[in-house]
């Protein structure tokens, strides 16, 4: 997802409290999850409207 929108995906911090670093796109990313994500703030927009739906 983040190639596709020019955002890098550095971590994801999981409902439980874990933490998982460097997803690859494999990566399912579950509700409630919280994004730790580096990128322009254009692009960053655009993933939060993808994200919220």
């Amino acid at each position: 997802m983040g190639r596709d929108i020019g955002v890098i995906i550095v971590g994801i911090k999981r409902v439980d409290g874990t933490m998982q670093f460097n997803p690859n796109s494999q990566t399912l990313i579950q509700e409630r999850d919280i994004l730790i994500v580096i990128g322009q703030t254009e692009k960053l927009l655009i993933l939060e409207k993808i994200v919220k739906g």
